[in-house]
C-alpha cells in the first residue's frame, strides 16, 4: 500500500480513521508511512448538548417523542457519561445505541401496559433504563447492580446480556403489530 501511495500520489487519496493511540501504532509500523501522510485531522468529542442533538434526531426521524422529565434524564445520562468518556468513547455509536435501547424499554413497558402507554412517547423510565446496560455502567463508572436499584434480571454481567436480548424479544413482535 505504501508503494501504491507514492507511485500514484497525485491521483490516489487515501483515508484512514481511528482513534488516537490506535492510528499511532498503526503509523509506527511502517517507517515509510508517517512520511507518505500529509495531514492529520483530529475530531473533538461531541459536547454533550450535541450528543443530545443526535438523539433528538433519531427521535425525529424515528416519530419518537420525549417527555419532558425523560427529556432531562436524557440530559443528565449523555453529561455523565461525557464527562467520564475515555479514549474510545463512542460518541454517534452511543447514541445510537441509546436510542435503541430505549426503543426496547419502551416496547417493554407498552408489552406489560397494553393500551395504556403511548408508543412512540420515551418517558423517564425508559431512559433511566439505560444505565443497567453492564457498557452504560462502566462509562459511569458505576456497578450495574447500583444503578439498577430492586427488580428483576438486574444482575451482573450475564443478567444484562440476558435482559438485552429478552428486550430484543419482546419488541420484534410490536413492531409488526403497532407500525
Amino acid at each position: 500500500m505504501v508503494k501504491k501511495m507514492e507511485d500514484e500520489r497525485d491521483s490516489l487519496t487515501v483515508i484512514f480513521s481511528g482513534y488516537g493511540r490506535e492510528m499511532e501504532e498503526f503509523l509506527q509500523m511502517n517507517p515509510g508511512l508517517r512520511s507518505r501522510i500529509q495531514f492529520q485531522i483530529k475530531f473533538p468529542h461531541y459536547t454533550a448538548d450535541e450528543l443530545y442533538e443526535i438523539f433528538l434526531k433519531f427521535c425525529r426521524e424515528g416519530g419518537y417523542g420525549l417527555a419532558p422529565a425523560a427529556a432531562q434524564e436524557l440530559q443528565n445520562l449523555l453529561k455523565a457519561l461525557h464527562r467520564s468518556q475515555g479514549e474510545t468513547f463512542a460518541n454517534g455509536r452511543l447514541v445510537r445505541s441509546l436510542f435503541e435501547r430505549a426503543q426496547l424499554a419502551l416496547a417493554e413497558r407498552v408489552w406489560s401496559e397494553p393500551g395504556t402507554a403511548s408508543l412512540k412517547l420515551f418517558l423517564e423510565e425508559d431512559i433511566r433504563s439505560l444505565k443497567g446496560y453492564q457498557d452504560v455502567a462502566e462509562l459511569l463508572k458505576a456497578p450495574p447492580d447500583r444503578l439498577w436499584g430492586d427488580g428483576c434480571l438486574r444482575q451482573a454481567q450475564t443478567g444484562c446480556l440476558a435482559m438485552q436480548t429478552d428486550r430484543r424479544a419482546a419488541f420484534l413482535p410490536l413492531r409488526r403489530v403497532y407500525s
